[in-house]
């Protein structure tokens, strides 16, 4: 019982001794108060004006009429006919032209030698 009495002492001694801290003072702010009126006075406002801009010019979409991008075309002609008959007067392969260096090599043969990771196995 006697410790809960000095403890309840001790802090009413400290909470009257803050209590007369905070009374002496007039204002607790003045110095900091006549510091920021200091560096205010100090400064130098050099903002740049903002940049005028021009005018943008608006945009009227007028292709309400057209095809959607994201559907299907709908073609109104037929195929080609050269897709079409497929017979002998088709697309050909041109064999009297030089062939590339690549073309020497059969396709059965190649085959992958990295990985996907740059690394070689």
């Amino acid at each position: 019982m006697i410790r809960d009495h000095k403890h309840l002492m001790q802090w009413l001694t400290m909470v009257s001794m803050a209590g007369m801290i905070a009374a002496c003072s007039d204002n607790p702010t003045a110095d900091l108060e006549t510091y920021v009126a200091e560096v205010k006075s100090q400064q130098k406002s050099s903002i740049e004006p903002l940049p005028e801009f021009e005018p943008f010019e608006s945009f009227t979409y007028q292709a309400n009429e057209l095809r959607d991008p994201f559907t299907q075309p709908i073609f109104s002609h037929p195929p080609a006919a050269v897709a079409q008959t497929g017979g002998s007067s088709g697309i050909k392969p041109d064999f009297d032209r030089p062939t590339e260096p690549l073309e020497e090599y059969p396709l059965d043969s190649a085959e992958s030698r990295q990985d996907y990771t740059g690394y070689r196995i």
